[in-house]
């Protein structure tokens, strides 16, 4: 029984980490990143703040993960 208990964590842990979506990954979708320090991509979270301060329609969406 704990043969089988240890194969299916094995599994669910490599079918998690197989889709992964790392920091590096996100930083070259142009996604905006704090790596605790550097910002990466920042301009593009300027260009959503500028058109919403004008009242236009944002060119792009903003999420905010943690």
């Amino acid at each position: 029984m704990q043969k089988v208990i240890y194969i299916v964590l094995l599994l669910m842990n490599s079918i998690l980490s197989a889709g992964s979506y790392d920091s590096e990954k996100a930083v070259k979708n142009g996604d905006v990143i704090n790596m605790h320090g550097p910002i990466y991509n920042f301009a593009r979270f300027e260009e959503f703040m500028e058109d919403v301060n004008r009242g236009t329609r944002p060119r792009s969406e903003l999420q905010i993960m943690r």
